[in-house]
């Protein structure tokens, strides 16, 4: 198993890497316009021919300058900072697979930057057999002033779409790994297969670190922690507004049960929390995440199941997925609403303590709901 020891020093900023692969995650660290491209990330390694190579070997000085002094801060940057290249000894899986013979041709007639469809469309005779409507790309060369192809576990069977930009050959494990963002001391099983299907699994190293300071600045920017006091009188305002019992609640939920969608907008704080407690009151078994995805089936609660006599025409009915009352869905949707745009606090909108004060033992609810129905009469 490769194991990837920590870095020294603190880690580098997450800059883009060198890949076409659709993130949800900055595209570079902002503030800096460094944005390397696949010859950035590679073009420092030792030429090789198809099947070349050794596992180990020493790097290459000088190319490695020109390289640097030709490419400019981009590939500095990603060298020097992302794949840290100073920390590595050697120059570890730089080795290139082997082609047959028709592969090697078929190579030489794609142009940078081109697949094997775009060379035929251009007159170039393919000698590949693959059906060329669902294999139209199967040969691809890399372009040094793009992003590469994204990295795939695929490689491991074959590098005919990861062709090199300038050799006629395949990318080797070490120059894919650079792509993925691996440091160049990582070092991998020896295996060449193995290289590939590790390298193109793996979540990049970059993408990786770029989650974990995300959730580093989400949790320092925690809210200020609030005092006793105001905690207190919080939870106090809370316990006012949660039901003491089933008449309680159904008197609190038939104030806003039948508000069509403005009113419900419109509709104060106070009252509306009222209202949302004592849903949860009645129904512990629902949950506000459920409130927006109820499925189209609907069924029926039987008379042994409402725990609304009275008030039937806002329980008879349910979502079977959620169990979700049919008539309280704009209720539920407007509270995701509040919650989203934190006019809602987190226990707020999930009412935990509601819930509790509402599964009390049997001889207290029945209590309840013999009152409940009494006043509903």
């Amino acid at each position: 198993m490769a194991a990837r020891r920590p870095p020294k020093a603190p880690p580098p900023a997450h800059h883009r890497h060198p890949q076409r692969r659709a993130r949800l995650l900055p595209r570079r660290t902002p503030g800096t316009h460094l944005e390397p491209k696949l010859w950035d990330a590679i073009g420092d390694l030792p030429p090789l021919a198809a099947g070349s190579g050794d596992e180990e070997r020493d790097y290459d000085p000088t190319r490695r300058a020109a390289h640097l002094a030709q490419r400019g801060a981009a590939a500095r940057h990603y060298l020097e900072s992302v794949l840290e290249i100073s920390r590595a000894a050697k120059l570890t899986a730089h080795r290139a697979r082997p082609h047959n013979e028709q592969d090697l041709r078929d190579f030489a007639r794609v142009r940078e930057g081109e697949h094997s469809g775009e060379a035929e469309k251009r007159g170039e005779k393919m000698e590949f057999t693959y059906k060329r409507t669902c294999f139209e790309d199967r040969y691809k060369r890399q372009h040094r002033e793009r992003l590469c192809s994204t990295i795939v576990a695929h490689l491991s069977k074959d590098g005919l779409g990861f062709v090199h930009p300038t050799q006629n050959r395949s990318l080797t494990p070490r120059e894919a790994a650079r792509v993925q963002s691996f440091p160049d001391w990582f070092t991998f099983p020896v295996t060449r297969t193995h290289q590939f299907r590790i390298i193109g699994n793996a979540v990049p190293p970059l993408v990786a670190e770029a989650v974990g300071l995300e959730i580093r600045a989400f949790l320092d920017a925690k809210p200020a922690h609030k005092s006793r006091t105001q905690k207190t009188t919080a939870a106090q305002a809370h316990d006012d507004l949660i039901p003491q019992s089933q008449a309680n609640a159904a008197a609190y939920l038939q104030q806003i049960a039948g508000l069509d969608r403005r009113q419900l907008r419109t509709c104060e704080k106070p009252v509306f929390l009222r209202g949302w407690f004592a849903l949860f009151y009645l129904f512990p078994g629902l949950h506000p995440d459920n409130a927006l995805d109820h499925g189209d089936s609907i069924e029926l609660w039987s008379p042994e199941q409402l725990a609304l006599p009275g008030l039937e025409d806002f329980a008879v009915r349910r979502f079977a997925r959620s169990g979700w009352p049919v008539a309280l869905e704009l209720l539920g949707r407007e509270a995701w609403r509040r919650y989203e745009l934190q006019e809602l606090a987190d226990d707020e909108f999930y009412c935990a303590e509601a819930q509790r004060a509402g599964m009390r033992p049997a001889s207290v609810r029945h209590t309840g709901r013999t009152h409940l129905a009494t006043t509903a009469r």
